[in-house]
């Protein structure tokens, strides 16, 4: 075998030899000759690869397992500090706010019992975390966020916030496209 064993090669010896090892099991006599040829394996250095690859992918799989309950955990203790769920998934770029409905619509589509439906943050609720140092609950980029209030001297703008200072407030009309980033609350 190559010097390029991955997890791949690995799989894929350790299916091939367990689907060797059911062939020789199903003959007659075949389990003393599935054990031997395992035994033989065994002493193979395809099969040590794949031993050692197959623990350290499980030592991957533990860590990631790890680094979620984490993530979780931080989201629990998010949950406490501000009241208010932040969704993980943040738009990369500037979304009008037609597309940011279309969204909330298709993820609240899906609720469990119980589970509050997903909105844009208030005004007050994005100044609140923006005034956090750094913030504990969403990495904001130096860009202005949608927020769910409208402006009531033009009921066709919504103000958007900027984490400059602490947030700088302003309003952008409703009908701009791509004009400022969004993140979600529950």
């Amino acid at each position: 075998m190559s010097e390029n064993f991955n997890s791949q090669n690995s799989q894929s010896y350790r299916d091939n030899l367990a689907e060797s090892l059911r062939d020789k099991r199903d003959l007659e006599g075949g389990k003393d000759l599935a054990k031997e040829q395992l035994e033989m394996e065994k002493d193979t250095v395809d099969y040590k690869r794949a031993k050692i690859q197959h623990k350290e992918d499980n030592l991957v799989l533990r860590q990631s397992e790890k680094e979620q309950e984490e993530r979780i955990e931080k989201k629990k203790e998010n949950v406490k500090s501000s009241g208010l769920e932040w969704a993980p998934e943040q738009w990369n770029s500037t979304v009008s706010l037609v597309h940011i409905k279309e969204r909330i619509m298709e993820l609240n589509k899906n609720l469990k019992e119980g589970e509050k439906p997903w909105r844009l943050p208030t005004k007050a609720e994005l100044l609140a975390e923006f005034k956090k140092t750094p913030s504990t609950l969403v990495n904001f980029m130096e860009t202005y966020y949608w927020t769910s209030d409208a402006n009531p001297i033009n009921m066709d703008e919504m103000y958007v916030i900027a984490p400059l200072n602490g947030g700088f407030v302003s309003t952008a009309d409703t009908g701009n496209v791509n004009i400022a980033r969004a993140c979600l609350v529950r």
